[in-house]
């Protein structure tokens, strides 16, 4: 995970990167949809956007998820939700997830 210097009350974008299996493709859709409606109640979220794969130059799905600040970015990473979360959805993960904390720049 790369990340950036923080600082206190900055607004921040998560931004993680994954290869889902052709045949999870609708599940992975879903299971956006619920970690949207469980980040709508976690302090410090301010939105998420996912971007789907649009092969052949993009194969990967990229979820952004904006926080308040890297403080809370960090907990909603380290947090057993998130694991729970994942653990419903990985048999579909192709590799490792791609992690970056950005500085958002509100684009």
């Amino acid at each position: 995970m790369n990340g950036s210097p923080d600082t206190a009350g900055q607004p921040v974008a998560l931004v993680i990167q994954r290869r889902i299996a052709d045949d999870g493709f609708a599940a992975f859709a879903r299971w956006n949809g619920e970690v949207g409606e469980v980040l709508k109640t976690w302090p410090g979220f301010l939105s998420q956007e996912v971007v789907p794969p649009q092969p052949p130059a993009h194969v990967d799905w990229v979820t952004i998820v904006r926080f308040a600040s890297p403080a809370a970015a960090r907990a909603w990473l380290q947090s057993e939700v998130r694991a729970k979360l994942i653990a419903e959805i990985q048999r579909f993960f192709v590799g490792s997830e791609d992690v970056h904390i950005l500085p958002d720049t509100g684009v």
